[in-house]
């Protein structure tokens, strides 16, 4: 896939952006988004970057399902994403979808549903594994941080434990945006309370000297 040129459905083409461009799409709960990057390297240049407001795990939590609307919103988004992913000729496309997808009963039915409409594959990843991806991207971008990472999607929320840029702790929790704001039913004064109750499964976050905050 490494050419200088790319076809355009108008007969043009496009330059390609680089010799080693690499693309990720991110399925999440609340957005899809393409990001395309110069290279893999220790804290990549994004070079192109585009975000779609899906809402997939919205009213997860009473419905067990994807949001219908989202789904359709997000087979668009991947239909012009996985075009441009193609037009700009990427060295390599990962395709990841997290907790929205992992956690609804027709999530492996949706994924189906990409794998049949446009011949791709898609990892579902686990939440513990999420939390470690955000943690590396501190770890990449800080140097030797100490302190506790919180990566907020809209279906979870993943918490890490960093000592000296090492990863020592790591948990998923269901406090995502979009599952929070089903949880509490528009009764926003019980956010702590709903806070409070998944955390204190967190043995850890008691027990660690957090000097950092990292929000991601």
């Amino acid at each position: 896939m490494s050419h200088n040129t790319s076809p355009m459905s108008n007969g043009q083409r496009l330059p390609a952006l680089h010799d080693n461009t690499v693309g990720v799409i991110d399925i999440g709960s609340n957005s899809v988004r393409l990001v395309v990057y110069h290279g893999l390297t220790r804290v990549p240049l994004p070079l192109y970057n585009e975000k779609h407001f899906c809402a997939l795990g919205k009213g997860l939590s009473q419905t067990g399902r994807l949001n219908p609307q989202g789904v359709e919103k997000a087979y668009a988004s991947l239909g012009r994403f996985l075009l441009m992913a193609e037009r700009l000729e990427l060295t390599s496309l990962a395709i990841m979808a997290t907790a929205a997808v992992r956690d609804a009963e027709d999530g492996e039915a949706f994924v189906a549903e990409i794998k049949r409409r446009f011949n791709v594959d898609v990892r579902v990843i686990s939440g513990e594994l999420e939390a470690e991806y955000a943690a590396r991207g501190v770890v990449a971008s800080i140097h030797q941080p100490h302190g506790v990472i919180a990566d907020m999607g809209g279906g979870s929320m993943e918490l890490g434990y960093i000592e000296h840029g090492e990863l020592k702790e790591r948990v998923t929790t269901r406090l995502g945006a979009l599952r929070l704001a089903d949880e509490v039913d528009g009764q926003w004064e019980r956010i702590p309370e709903v806070m409070e109750r998944e955390l204190r499964h967190v043995d850890w976050l008691d027990e660690k000297h957090v000097p950092t905050f990292y929000g991601v």
